[in-house]
């Protein structure tokens, strides 16, 4: 819930919001050595501008995404089946294309089980991770 918590967090533009939502599950995390929750953590910390010192311990491909290095994260998560989170180690790497943005944007219209973006809006507001005016 934490990742969902801070996922949600930056795409509103809360930055801030993300150290709370990861903090404690972090910290669990590390005492648990919970390796791939510590890597998928420490990601969203990094998205947010929070530099942990933790990301070597957090999995392979975690770690190599955070580092900064993209195109082996991206091999990392193709091997492992991931091919979203291999076209976001490479966009983010490179100018986001209008092919990778249709790309999360499906990504995020299967994870809400919708079709379109309309009804993406309206989960989101229902699910409450809309934002107010902007």
């Amino acid at each position: 819930m934490a990742a969902a918590r801070a996922e949600a967090a930056w795409l509103e533009g809360r930055t801030e919001a993300v150290a709370d939502a990861t903090e404690s599950a972090l910290e669990l995390a590390i005492r648990r050595r919970a390796w791939w929750i510590v890597g998928e953590l420490a990601f969203w910390r990094m998205r947010a501008g929070i530099h942990d010192e933790i990301a070597p311990i957090a999995t392979e491909p975690w770690a190599a995404h955070i580092a900064g290095d993209w195109r082996r994260a991206a091999e990392l998560w193709n091997a492992i089946d991931s091919p979203y989170e291999a076209a976001l180690a490479l966009a983010e790497r490179l100018v986001l294309s209008e092919k990778t943005i249709d790309h999360h944007v499906s990504a995020i219209l299967r994870k809400l089980d919708v079709r379109t973006r309309g009804e993406a809006s309206a989960q989101a507001v229902t699910l409450g991770l809309a934002g107010q005016d902007r």
